[in-house]
């Protein structure tokens, strides 16, 4: 590698460090148990998936909306899945790591809502997948609510 491709290549880290990188950059901007402010685990994500880069032969982001978690009791609660796809080698199964950040907010959130969107869909471009889901009028619906919990994961498909 010339002098110029390290002057200029952005740095590249291993995907098991994804969780990890995730979560400092989390405590460094701010979110805490104490600060779990909704709009903010979201400006952490989108920084993530836009300056950090990893080792991988293929790089998706997701965000998922929807009543996708449980409260002890078993009552439902509104999630944001935010997940960023990595996939090693042949793309199998085996290939595929996926380090996610849950928003999970209280149960109260009204009428069910659904939506997904891939990176994918809008040709792998980051900036345009952040910009689209910024857009759309699903995006605003947390605020007002209350964030429960905030968890970054790190797991294979």
């Amino acid at each position: 590698m010339g002098l110029f491709t390290k002057l200029f290549l952005p740095k590249r880290h291993a995907v098991e460090d994804s969780g990890t990188l995730l979560l400092a950059l989390g405590r460094k901007r701010g979110l805490s148990d104490e600060n779990r402010e909704p709009m903010l685990a979201w400006a952490v994500f989108k920084e993530f998936c836009l300056e950090y880069h990893f080792q991988c032969d293929d790089d998706a982001v997701l965000w998922e909306i929807g009543p996708y978690g449980r409260l002890p009791d078993g009552r439902r609660t509104f999630q944001w899945h935010l997940v960023r796809q990595f996939i090693e080698g042949s793309g199998e199964d085996e290939d595929i790591s996926q380090v996610h950040l849950d928003l999970t907010f209280s149960e109260d959130v009204g009428e069910e809502r659904n939506a997904a969107v891939w990176s994918y869909d809008i040709e792998g471009d980051f900036n345009a997948f952040f910009a689209a889901v910024e857009a759309r009028s699903d995006f605003s619906m947390p605020r007002g609510i209350t964030l429960r919990t905030a968890s970054v994961g790190l797991e294979k498909v």
